[in-house]
């Protein structure tokens, strides 16, 4: 099956060195670290990109330098293109790096911006765990989807405050990160459960809460882990509150685009790649086709809250906040917690 990647352009590959084109692909290539994880991986490679950059002879052309990270925070956000918070990562370091004069300079940009936007992330996830923890009633059965960092965190803090009594993990097939968190969070002493994704509708009746994480949250919707979109229905018809535990970084003013008709984008699709059959089934079956996407799209509505580092916030102020958000070339992205 055909990949996508989404509409950023890749540049040229010989604009940029192969160890950075090496830890790209890696980045590409991880299908089970979620936004966190793969956000710090980024981080590290501009880190090692800015090294080269201040000491190599590109300063010979001011343009130079900036053209470099300018193509490579385009090559992250190829990468993985549902993955807000690397394209949020390379705004902040083109921000940085547009107005210095020389390769140094920019260097020292793309370092800093990027040790901070990190900083920032994981300071602002801790904080969002800590709103998502409170708002689950005491001794909380809740439900939760794939393996979320920020989800995680929530529900050790809940059971640690005595407001969490039980979770239930849905496995998230074809690579199951569901099956790794359960496991965590037993090793922790925490009541858990492992149930198939199919299971879904029929146990969330008898949850208090559904907690899920999110890649990209924008006006257009909420893109996780595929089987999230059905379970937060799911959730609504049964007056189950659906929070999504985010921190501002994965807000955007649009969900990403591809170029593929709009026709095939309807319902609760995304822009994500196809990914390889074998993980759905390891023996080839004659004359079937697999389909295997990792992702999809949660309407907002379908949410209770949008839980950040300001708490939790509602459809229309989600929508309102990811909208006021500029990428470089339309002025200075505004952050709103």
């Amino acid at each position: 099956m055909r990949r996508h990647t989404g509409r950023t352009d890749t540049p040229a590959p010989s604009r940029l060195p192969p160890a950075w084109r090496a830890q790209v692909a890696a980045i590409r290539d991880d299908h089970t670290s979620g936004a966190a994880a793969l956000t710090a991986q980024a981080v590290a490679a501009l880190g090692a990109l800015a090294a080269r950059l201040a000491d190599s002879s590109v300063g010979a052309d001011p343009a130079r330098p900036t053209a470099l990270v300018r193509a490579a925070v385009e090559e992250l956000a190829a990468a993985q293109p549902v993955m807000a918070p690397l394209r949020r990562l390379g705004w902040a370091v083109l921000i940085a790096a547009g107005n210095q004069a020389d390769a140094a300079t920019v260097a020292g940009a793309v370092r800093a911006a990027a040790a901070a936007f990190i900083a920032a992330m994981q300071a602002h996830q801790e904080q969002a765990a800590i709103h998502a923890a409170v708002l689950l009633p005491s001794q909380a059965a809740v439900l939760t989807h794939s393996a979320s960092s920020a989800v995680e965190a929530a529900l050790r803090r809940a059971y640690a405050a005595g407001r969490l009594a039980h979770v239930t993990c849905l496995e998230a097939r074809p690579l199951c990160e569901g099956r790794a968190l359960a496991q965590r969070l037993a090793a922790a002493g925490i009541p858990t459960t492992l149930a198939v994704d199919a299971l879904a509708a029929r146990l969330v009746g008898d949850m208090d809460a559904v907690l899920v994480g999110g890649d990209t949250v924008a006006p257009g919707g909420l893109i996780n882990k595929a089987g999230t979109a059905a379970l937060a229905l799911a959730a609504r018809a049964c007056r189950v509150p659906v929070y999504a535990v985010c921190p501002s970084e994965k807000l955007l003013p649009r969900l990403p685009r591809t170029r593929r008709p709009a026709r095939q984008r309807r319902g609760f699709a995304v822009p994500d790649r196809a990914q390889p059959p074998e993980e759905v089934h390891a023996a080839a079956l004659p004359g079937v086709a697999v389909a295997n996407y990792y992702f999809d799209r949660t309407p907002l509505h379908y949410l209770t809250a949008v839980v950040t580092e300001a708490g939790p916030l509602p459809p229309s102020q989600v929508r309102s906040r990811a909208s006021s958000l500029l990428p470089p070339s339309q002025g200075q992205v505004r952050a709103k917690p």
